[in-house]
């Protein structure tokens, strides 16, 4: 999605706000969902549990703060998350309180369920930082969020000094509990304080990405298998680090003979590096990408977890002068901790590259799956079956429908009525750039128009016709122009930063972990350092490029005149595979794994990464724009300007 600098700029510090006291707040939730860790041992003297009914206690709150993380993502994008933040942080104050009052271990099992549901903000905190940060920030901003993991770690520490330093008995005669019924107390009335500084402290006028839209389309992306994968993954990294956040305390006491308070700390170590690398984690797989980050910690988990299972013992050799034991292995408490916490750093890490996977596989989907994994969802629907005649722009979603037309006017659709028109007088083959209220059309004539709605705010005269988009990358409008230039412009004014040589240019140039790419009109693809203003590699196809790139991770995927699909490395610009496919002069489109691309000749096919052709359709006739994929399905304009749609999947 593309944001407004201006409109980013001024609502830094309302972001900022919802960033830090959303953290607290989950913070402070899962110390509350986590705290049957160290009570349980001091609850299962007071009860006489056994070992297995002690295990409930636990179980039932992971549940409960499992099962509606669903449709707490979904209401959060409906309603906002202030509204559904507070009301959780009240709700959940009712049994933490309850839990001190508990008489009988049915009472205790029944709370515990209820306190789970502290659980559930985890999909609220995500799905409300998402709406409030732009996709770029996106990675940090719920690194630092996913960072609150660390409220596991609180009860650990505070947890056995106070159990240990209250009277049994409380004070104003039992109205404060004592022992370990005072910690539940004394969450139940900061969880109620919390309440009321998020309410009070967070912006009135609250984002609400999913509001007005049907459920079912919200539910839309769990059909994706890929989402359930991630969700897998989760499970791994953070299903994991629930259980031994859960479970460490005990097993310390039980297996190594520590007191409460040491195996608390220790449990400590493993949860400080599984919660406060998520930051980190984000980092990562913004500059490496997710995969990578991914598997290098499945890596770290897998060596680690293999010392672990290890059993205690050594092999006995039987020789002719009798026996002799060797490979002699004890799991001593230094060594054991030391494993843990390297599974904390992989686990710490790998979580927050879970949830970066999402953008490269479901780049137009955002709310619903934020319960299983967050799945951005697109904002705007194409209700429309003909566009404009001679529609050679692709239409583009942001809120409405912008399209962009032969005849020199760009259109904003909505709900399928017009809701306003701009003309800039020339022809326009390339689609609309859309930053806020603002609207960037580069015409036939050398020139790009800047309205906010229907005012024209600027016009910027190029050296050449402009058939490619203007690119909006790190504070400047990058526009390549058939003069064989590149022109940097201050989005605001129009004014010229500056402009490099280049080859001339039919398609926009593309964007991704800072480096511009740039397809020529000659068949070379360029990668370009912005700050530097240098030339990193360039790669020649046979053939014209007609229609602009796709990216993922990992790879440039282009198609030219040649009839060939080519996928590049990004990093060498060398060759990967390629394909044939027929002669492309629309641009290229890559949603879910797949590059989808539509031909001169009226083909229109899906190509996963490997190269594979995973589905194709005929007949479209002449097609110039790029595919456009939604969250249920493709849309295909052709050049008379019929509309067609494909189901995904």
């Amino acid at each position: 999605m593309v944001h407004d600098p201006v409109q980013l700029e001024k609502e830094r510090p309302d972001r900022l706000r919802v960033l830090w006291l959303s953290t607290i707040g989950f913070t402070l939730m899962f110390a509350v969902w986590l705290m049957f860790g160290v009570l349980g041992v001091p609850i299962r003297k007071e009860f006489g549990l056994t070992d297995v009914q002690l295990s409930w206690l636990s179980a039932v709150a992971i549940l409960n703060g499992s099962l509606w993380r669903l449709f707490a993502g979904i209401l959060t994008d409906r309603y906002g998350g202030r509204l559904v933040f507070t009301l959780m942080l009240f709700f959940t104050a009712i049994p933490a309180y309850l839990v001190s009052r508990a008489g009988s271990y049915q009472e205790l099992l029944l709370y515990a369920f209820l306190v789970g549901f502290a659980g559930n903000a985890f999909s609220v905190g995500i799905a409300w930082n998402s709406a409030w940060f732009p996709k770029e920030q996106q990675g940090f901003a719920l690194g630092v969020f996913g960072a609150g993991n660390v409220g596991a770690s609180v009860t650990k520490f505070i947890g056995p000094a106070l159990i240990a330093s209250i009277p049994p008995a409380g004070y104003l005669g039992g109205l404060i509990p004592g022992g370990w019924r005072f910690i539940p107390f004394l969450y139940a009335v900061l969880l109620v304080l919390m309440g009321f500084v998020l309410w009070f402290g967070t912006p009135r006028q609250d984002k609400r990405p999913g509001q007005g839209r049907p459920f079912l389309e919200m539910l839309a992306p769990l059909k994706y298998v890929r989402v359930w994968r991630f969700s897998l993954y989760y499970v791994v990294v953070f299903g994991a680090y629930v259980a031994l956040s859960a479970w460490l305390p005990k097993y310390y006491v039980d297996v190594f003979g520590l007191p409460l308070h040491e195996a608390a700390l220790l449990t400590a170590l493993f949860i400080f590096p599984a919660s406060l690398l998520r930051p980190l984690g984000g980092y990562l797989s913004d500059r490496l990408g997710a995969r990578r980050v991914m598997y290098w910690t499945f890596g770290i988990i897998l060596v680690a977890s293999g010392v672990l299972m290890m059993p205690e013992g050594h092999i006995v050799l039987y020789t002719k002068g009798g026996t002799k034991e060797v490979m002699q292995f004890t799991m001593n408490v230094w060594l054991f901790t030391a494993l843990v916490f390297l599974i904390g750093v992989g686990m710490g890490i790998g979580k927050a590259a879970v949830y970066k996977h999402i953008p490269t596989y479901f780049p137009r989907d955002v709310g619903a799956g934020r319960g299983l994994v967050e799945v951005d969802l697109l904002s705007g629907t194409v209700r429309r079956e003909n566009l404009p005649e001679e529609v050679t722009a692709p239409p583009v979603v942001r809120g409405g429908v912008y399209v962009a037309a032969w005849d020199g006017r760009v259109r904003r659709l909505k709900a399928q009525a017009l809701e306003w028109s701009a003309d800039t007088g020339a022809e326009i083959t390339a689609a609309p750039l859309v930053l806020g209220e603002r609207v960037f059309v580069a015409s036939r004539d050398g020139s790009l128009y800047a309205f906010e709605r229907d005012r024209l705010l600027y016009r910027f005269q190029a050296g050449g016709h402009l058939s490619a988009s203007p690119t909006f990358h790190r504070g400047l409008l990058f526009l390549a122009s058939e003069d064989g230039f590149l022109y940097a412009l201050d989005p605001d004014t129009g004014a010229l930063r500056y402009k490099v040589k280049t080859s001339p240019v039919h398609a926009p140039v593309a964007a991704y972990r800072g480096v511009l790419f740039i397809p020529t009109w000659e068949g070379e693809v360029y990668a370009f350092d912005p700050l530097s203003r240098e030339t990193l590699w360039n790669t020649a196809v046979e053939g014209e490029i007609w229609g602009g790139l796709a990216l993922d991770e990992e790879r440039v995927y282009v198609a030219a005149w040649d009839g060939v699909l080519r996928a590049l490395d990004q990093a060498t610009g060398e060759e990967v595979w390629s394909l044939e496919v027929g002669k492309v002069t629309a641009g290229l489109s890559y949603a879910a794994g797949h590059v989808y691309v539509a031909t001169e000749e009226g083909r229109f096919l899906a190509v996963d990464q490997r190269g594979q052709v995973v589905f194709e359709a005929t007949g479209l006739g002449a097609v110039q724009v790029p595919p456009l994929p939604l969250a249920q399905e493709i849309l295909v304009a052709n050049l008379a300007g019929k509309l067609f749609r494909f189901g995904v999947g």
